[in-house]
């Protein structure tokens, strides 16, 4: 973690690391900042399940606050490798993620902060890439951003590279559920 002080010098202020974190975790391979909360992809972690760990500044001190996983979560997932942060909404891809029975399709979890707490509010799944009518590895979630109550989601293995992913979802509040974008 860097900050700037009054003059503008950029220095390092904190180093953020996983409070059960290994080697090949890939702690911090993404990261996004939204106010006094950061959160840092580990896509390896948890067997290649991934996670994403959240941390608050208060009181002069960052501390993490959470660490996020899927309710459906398996290994080589790779959830957090990619992740994005809007107010109280946070974005966290999945592109290894099986679906039916295509696997590394992926998905984007979407996670909303009420209650004091974190928790999995929705599930986005791409429409799917199809080449010669048989489904193919989608890696939807490789990308994801969010700002307020709309959500960006990239893939990287569309069928043909004229038609890549280019999914949003908009609403007037968090997803909840399972959602199939097109």
């Amino acid at each position: 973690m860097c900050s700037a002080n009054s003059s503008g010098v950029w220095k390092q202020t904190a180093q953020l690391t996983a409070s059960n974190g290994a080697a090949g975790d890939a702690f911090g391979s993404s990261v996004a900042i939204s106010g006094s909360t950061i959160v840092a992809g580990a896509s390896g972690s948890n067997a290649g399940q991934g996670a994403a760990y959240v941390f608050s500044y208060s009181s002069a001190v960052w501390k993490q606050t959470t660490e996020l996983t899927a309710s459906d979560g398996a290994a080589s997932d790779a959830l957090g490798r990619s992740v994005a942060i809007s107010g109280s909404t946070i974005v966290a891809g999945a592109p290894g993620h099986k679906v039916g029975s295509v696997v590394d399709e992926g998905v984007a979890y979407v996670f909303s902060y009420g209650a004091g707490a974190w928790k999995q509010s929705g599930e986005l799944i791409g429409s799917g890439s199809m080449l010669d009518g048989v489904a193919t590895p989608f890696g939807f979630g490789d990308v994801v951003a969010v700002s307020g109550t709309t959500i960006a989601v990239g893939a990287h293995g569309a069928a043909r590279p004229s038609t890549s992913a280019r999914c949003t979802c908009s609403a007037a509040a968090p997803a909840r559920g399972r959602r199939v974008l097109s």
